[in-house]
């Protein structure tokens, strides 16, 4: 059982290390900027559109409207550069097997993205947004593992 722990210990450090913080060091120079949209921040803006719904006849797209605060995210590359993708690519070659399906699966979607016809330099997709959150939580979640054993990335132990 200690054994098994040890590993497991082992097995995120080396997936922050080696994967996690070298991907979250490239926003160091690669700096993006968002923006959220709420279309119906308030109450009385989604009580209006789930009636003028339910008048159109339907209770579902009306119950549906009181949830809905519309909102919409966009997000672009500031102070053009582009999104690390190849610099990505270098850091899960050799490394594939600490990464988890997920964040596979967003490289690939990501790089798939860039082929879309109206996707300009500074415009970062959906997918390449999804990475970037995705990194930042996964660095944040590893930072609290190590916390919770008492383990500094990089070092040993700092309490018994």
């Amino acid at each position: 059982m200690l054994k098994a722990r040890a590993r497991r210990c082992e097995l995120v450090r080396r997936r922050y290390e080696q994967l996690y913080a070298p991907l979250d060091a490239m926003w160091l120079t690669t700096h993006l900027e968002s923006a959220t949209l709420i279309m119906h921040g308030h109450l009385r803006q989604r009580l209006r559109r789930a009636g003028r719904k339910l008048k159109g006849g339907s209770a579902r797209a009306a119950a549906a409207a009181l949830f809905d605060k519309g909102m919409s995210t966009s997000a672009a590359l500031q102070f053009e550069g582009d999104f690390p993708l190849k610099e990505m690519h270098r850091v899960l070659k050799g490394k594939a097997y600490l990464a988890d399906q997920a964040l596979i699966e967003l490289v690939r979607r990501a790089d798939y993205s860039r082929y879309e016809p109206d996707v300009g330099p500074d415009v970062l997709t959906e997918e390449e947004w999804a990475l970037f959150l995705h990194i930042r939580s996964h660095v944040r979640r590893l930072r609290k593992q190590f916390e919770k054993v008492g383990i500094e990335p990089g070092g040993e132990r700092t309490t018994e």
